[in-house]
This record gives C-alpha cells, sequence and structure tokens, in this order.
C-alpha cells in the first residue's frame, strides 16, 4: 500500500467521522501503522468503522478492525472450501500444499494466488451448487 491509495480512504473515513484534527501529519502517523497491511482490508475496516464507529479510530483500532476482517474471509473461505463437492484444485486438494514429484518435497500450491485474491475481494468467491 502507498500513501497515495491509503490518503483517500482515510480522508473519507475523517470526513465521515468528523475528526476535524485530522492533518498531514495524522496522516503520515497512520500510514506509518498500517502500511504493511493490505489496501482492500484497510478500505473494508475504514467502511466498517464509518458505519459502527462513534469517533475517529486510533491507529490500534483500525489496525485491529482490519486484522479482523482479514481473519473472518480466511475463515469464510475455509468453510466455503469445505462445502464444495469436489476441491477446486486437483493438485492440492485445496490444502495449499502440493507435492514435487520430482523431488517428493511439498510446496505452496499455486493455487493459493487466486485463494488469496478471494480474500482481497479481487476476485469472486466460488459458488456452491444449487442444493437438490
Amino acid at each position: 500500500m502507498t500513501i497515495e491509495e491509503f490518503t483517500p480512504i482515510f480522508i473519507e473515513l475523517a470526513t465521515q467521522l468528523r475528526a476535524t484534527d485530522a492533518d498531514e501529519l495524522v496522516l503520515h502517523s497512520y500510514y506509518q501503522t498500517l502500511r504493511e497491511l493490505d489496501l482492500e482490508f484497510i478500505e473494508m475496516a475504514a467502511t466498517r468503522l464509518a458505519q459502527q464507529a462513534s469517533w475517529f479510530p486510533k491507529t490500534s483500532e483500525w489496525r485491529n478492525a482490519a486484522l479482523t476482517i482479514a481473519h473472518e474471509r480466511h475463515e469464510y473461505q475455509k468453510e466455503l472450501l469445505r462445502k464444495l463437492p469436489q476441491p477446486l484444485c486437483p493438485l492440492c486438494r485445496d490444502t495449499g500444499w502440493s507435492e514435487r514429484p520430482e523431488s517428493r518435497r511439498y510446496e505452496r500450491c499455486d493455487c493459493m494466488t487466486l485463494r488469496r485474491q478471494e480474500v482481497l475481494g479481487r476476485r469472486p468467491w466460488p459458488t456452491l451448487p444449487e442444493p437438490t
């Protein structure tokens, strides 16, 4: 995440929660604390905070909200994958680990890139078949 990507999210949340003391110094301070988190989780947390908070969050509150959303989305994905009639990935059977035949070692499966994009909201969740 860059400061340029973070700034409009910060400004919108500050405006929504009427944080009149949110200046450029505060913006940079928040960015320093939140910068290693994924932009998508920061944005989802800002949306949730705008709907639920009574005042502008501290950096720790915004960070915790983003981490909570990340955890919730990971758990939802695990639950969704368990409900599928068959695994999405034939190589790892949705475990995230596939065996490399030439070395008989296990490595992260390439499908984890797709699963990560689903958690971040960059790709739609897999759809469950209709109940019969």
